[in-house]
């Protein structure tokens, strides 16, 4: 990259003529300006983040699929504990309740390791930003983790009422017995 820094009084449209001229010499050199090269940071952020994003998708949408299958398996073994509780006056609701806090404890602790372990690769990655010419900083966002954190919490929320649908875990089970 040149920079090329004109005085007060040049004329800046021959300026930019001249220079077009000379890097058109050059193929694998690009003149622009720099909110060219502004622009052009911009889509390649914008792309990365794409990436990011869908990965991000990939990676959620299984554990989304991994968690509700737990918590349907354990609804599954529990059917008897769950058949006796009823029949001594617990409620529908007070099933669901249960099987609520079981995927919502379970949300936290995957949520909390994964954000531990987020921030651990990601401090752990710095020097090879750095020993690769990128300038880098290493900072947390509060606003990051509490998203994160929600969006953990969300899953699980997700998660135990795909389980604790009413006869879901029945139906499966008639179905794999079948």
């Amino acid at each position: 990259m040149l920079e090329v820094y004109l005085k007060p009084n040049a004329d800046q449209a021959a300026v930019e003529r001249q220079l077009r001229t000379i890097a058109s010499r050059y193929p694998q050199f690009d003149f622009g300006s720099v909110r060219d090269l502004f622009e052009l940071l911009q889509n390649l952020i914008f792309q990365v983040l794409g990436v990011l994003y869908l990965l991000v998708a990939v990676v959620g949408l299984p554990s989304l699929v991994a968690l509700t299958n737990t918590l349907i398996i354990g609804v599954m073994e529990r059917t008897r504990e769950i058949g006796m509780l009823r029949s001594l006056g617990v409620t529908r609701a007070q099933v669901v309740e249960m099987v609520l806090a079981e995927a919502v404890l379970l949300a936290t602790a995957g949520t909390g390791l994964g954000i531990l372990a987020g921030l651990y690769l990601g401090r752990a990655m710095m020097p090879v930003f750095q020993a690769s010419g990128v300038p880098t900083g290493y900072a947390v966002s509060p606003v990051g983790l509490a998203a994160a954190g929600m969006i953990g919490l969300l899953v699980g929320v997700l998660a135990s009422i795909c389980a604790s649908a009413p006869d879901s875990a029945n139906q499966r089970h008639r179905s794999i017995a079948a």
